[in-house]
């Protein structure tokens, strides 16, 4: 009987802590990883057939006394790994990687999917698999091709039909040309074939783009569990990093930057001439370029993507999470701050050099050394704004909810109240972001407390959250003819990520009522914006068509490439003329997605625009399908139409 039980044991141990479950493969229909490695033990126990476990087995009983049966320890030799349990993922289109426990610990178990099943959101399914990697990614003598895996064959994709088909077009062209250096940019070819790009445009907002594309990928992966996604997601974190660090200054970010040695005049923004353009910068060993005088957009895209990848890396590349945790903390340990600055500040004009003053008092900002005039920030107001007159900052980059604290500090006759909402969204969902990465973080406790403290009970002059709610409720759109549309996603980013991370109801209430709905969304609800539409109905609106309707206009995205296709409505009896607005249609039909001109984000450009004359040579950046297309497959407004295709190893 001792000899039974001890054969037993040892199987169950080889089989579930040891040798690589991977080997064993089933022809069931079963479809978790647990109930995979559950049945790979029963067939190999019931098995007649000599396998390498069964001959281990043998082995092991051959060398095990009858009398000393009893003392063998099953989990001698095992090494347990610390994996959280609730992790599981694609590692290959038909491959899941789970964190299993057993008798002996933890263990990170990769289980083959059954025939014609393959992986998808981290267990194996019969009609999904995910993608193992970027379409027309080549190495090591291997290329992704497009795989159909409930028929076993090598297929190409239908993005005319498919919408999933449709996304890995997009993510082929990104990948291919559009992330040059590693951040999000526009070309221009040399020809209408599209094949040789000459020059790349968009640098100066790159930062903004290579975060929305991380929050994409992130959504992503947390429906996936693939290869693909968690691969884009790393070096995305790279890059935003880099720019975050480049500049050599606590939480000031750069627009864009690469090696002093790629330097090119095929990337515009990148003159090393311009003021704005800082060249031969040192940092970790290596020389860089980079794009700064900053501004408050930039950071909305970063931080969005750093705080959706931080979610979806929790149990899974906990190095990563900790730069993303080791950036942010640096960045509002920084706006945190009250200090003293010397400031130069030119009033509608005068004098031209600016007043010098000194020791006022400064919150909410990043300082930017490199950009200071004669030691100082530079501060232009103008009573109005002209072509000669644009009220701007220098040397530094600030997130005020109510800039007239500063302001009325450099000339009593300005007020004392001049509030910025966005800025207002912006900064409570920095601090959320702060508490979202040092919760629970041994180590970080300090910074959690101090964080939460300054959000709800700051008590100096320039606020919490309780007067930022205020200063957010008073948002109004006061552009004409959809000038400057791109302030609206401006928020509309910040706002989508403090809402899912807001933990406190009533605050959340607040923000969601007052502001997203009655301000945000009063505004934009006839736009047909499928982003700003996604983002209202996942968090909160009770109007099910909200959803329904966007949807329908997000099929009508046109394909990839994204190229700058000429369109001319003007003749169009679908869209009547606005009265107020030039060549732009009544602002309560607006054009349909399928009609629009194509952008950099779609979703920041008016939807009112009757004609444009495009360039057949000009590609955009696909975040502005991406972002959406995941959000709609996250929250269940979209379909999964691969019909169990996905990219693989050919």
């Amino acid at each position: 009987m001792k000899r039974i039980i001890v054969i037993s044991i040892l199987t169950l141990f080889l089989l579930s802590c040891g040798s690589d479950p991977s080997a064993s493969t089933s022809d069931s229909d079963n479809t978790t990883a647990d109930e995979s490695v559950d049945e790979a033990v029963d067939d190999s126990v019931t098995t007649d057939s000599k396998t390498d476990v069964d001959e281990s087995v043998d082995d092991h009983i051959d060398e095990i006394p009858d009398a000393d049966a009893d003392t063998v320890d099953p989990c001698e030799g095992f090494v347990e790994i610390d994996c959280d349990e609730s992790y599981a993922m694609c590692t290959a289109y038909n491959v899941v990687e789970a964190c299993v426990k057993s008798e002996c610990g933890k263990s990170l178990v990769k289980t083959e999917c059954p025939a014609t099943h393959g992986c998808f959101g981290g267990k194996c399914e019969t009609n999904l698999c995910a993608d193992e990697c970027v379409p027309g990614e080549e190495k090591e003598g291997s290329i992704c091709e497009y795989w159909d895996n409930p028929n076993a064959t090598w297929t190409v994709t239908d993005q005319t039909n498919k919408l999933h088909d449709r996304f890995e077009e997009f993510q082929r062209w990104q990948q291919r040309d559009l992330l040059p250096f590693g951040g999000v940019a526009d070309a221009t070819y040399e020809t209408e074939d599209l094949k040789k790009v000459i020059e790349y445009d968009g640098i100066g907002d790159s930062a903004i783009w290579t975060g929305t594309y991380l929050t994409a990928e992130s959504i992503r992966f947390m429906v996936d569990r693939s290869q693909a996604a968690l691969d884009n997601i790393r070096e995305l974190v790279k890059t935003m990093h880099l720019f975050f660090n480049v500049t050599g200054h606590p939480g000031l970010l750069a627009r864009y930057t690469y090696e002093s040695s790629n330097r090119s005049a095929n990337f515009r923004d990148m003159n090393c001439a311009d003021d704005r353009v800082f060249c031969d910068v040192p940092y970790d060993g290596k020389t860089y370029d980079y794009c700064g005088h900053i501004s408050r957009d930039q950071y909305q895209g970063l931080l969005m993507g750093y705080s959706f990848a931080y979610d979806a890396l929790k149990g899974v590349d906990e190095e990563l999470r900790s730069i993303i945790r080791a950036d942010i903390v640096e960045f509002v340990s920084e706006i945190m701050t009250k200090r003293d600055v010397s400031v130069r500040f030119k009033y509608d004009n005068f004098p031209p050099e600016g007043v010098h003053m000194q020791n006022v008092e400064l919150r909410f900002s990043v300082l930017s050394p490199n950009e200071m005039v004669s030691g100082g920030i530079l501060i232009t107001y103008c009573t109005k704004e002209t072509a000669d007159c644009e009220s701007n900052m220098y040397g530094f980059q600030e997130f005020m909810p109510n800039v007239g604290i500063l302001l009325h500090q450099l000339n009593s006759n300005l007020p004392s109240d001049i509030e910025r909402p966005g800025s207002g969204m912006m900064l409570a969902n920095i601090f959320n972001i702060a508490m979202q990465v040092t919760e629970e973080i041994p180590g970080y406790e300090a910074n959690f407390n101090a964080f939460q403290a300054f959000y709800y009970t700051n008590d100096d002059q320039w606020g919490n959250i309780t007067d930022w709610i205020e200063q957010m409720a008073r948002y109004k759109y006061s552009f004409e003819c959809g000038e400057k549309y791109y302030g609206l996603n401006i928020n509309m980013e910040p706002m989508y990520n403090l809402l899912r991370l807001e933990k406190n109801e009533v605050i959340r209430t607040a923000i969601f009522e007052r502001v997203l709905e009655q301000k945000l969304w009063e505004t934009v609800k006839t736009h047909k914006n499928v982003f700003f539409a996604y983002v209202y109905a996942s968090q909160g609106a009770s109007d099910p068509n909200i959803a329904k309707d966007a949807t329908a206009q997000f099929k009508g995205f046109v394909n990839a490439p994204h190229i700058d296709r000429k369109i001319d409505w003007l003749d169009d009896p679908r869209y009547p003329h606005s009265t107020e607005c030039t060549d732009q249609v009544d602002h309560d039909v607006c054009i349909d997605v399928s009609d629009r001109s194509v952008s950099d984000f779609i979703w920041q450009r008016n939807p009112f625009k009757l004609y444009d004359p495009g360039n057949k040579r000009a590609v955009y950046a696909g975040v502005d399908y991406m972002l959406p297309y995941w959000m709609g497959r996250y929250y269940g407004y979209l379909d999964d139409d691969s019909d169990g295709k996905c990219f693989r190893w050919k």
